[in-house]
């Protein structure tokens, strides 16, 4: 499940390293990503966790969008009495 959301979604929530490496949250994320986005470098962000840290997906609304219309569809497809002639 987690892979099907990466390959659809790319990376929602961070992963979160100690100063010499050790993941402490977001193991299950770091292995998925290896074979996932093979070769891609990550974007670190160095904080001394006093102040969030926002991740802006400006496309990701668009697409969460663009999905649920065509669940929408489908689900009316689904459920609509189908008028016999």
């Amino acid at each position: 499940m987690l892979e099907h959301s990466m390959q659809n979604d790319g990376f929602l929530a961070p992963i979160t390293v100690a100063n010499d490496g050790e993941c402490i949250d977001g193991s299950l994320r770091l292995e998925t990503s290896n074979h996932i986005f093979d070769g891609v470098t990550p974007i670190v962000v160095e904080s001394d966790g006093t102040q969030p840290i926002v991740h802006r997906r400006p496309t990701l609304l668009q697409e969460r969008l663009l999905f649920l219309l065509k669940l929408r569809q489908l689900l009316t497809n689904i459920l609509t009495p189908r008028i016999r002639r």
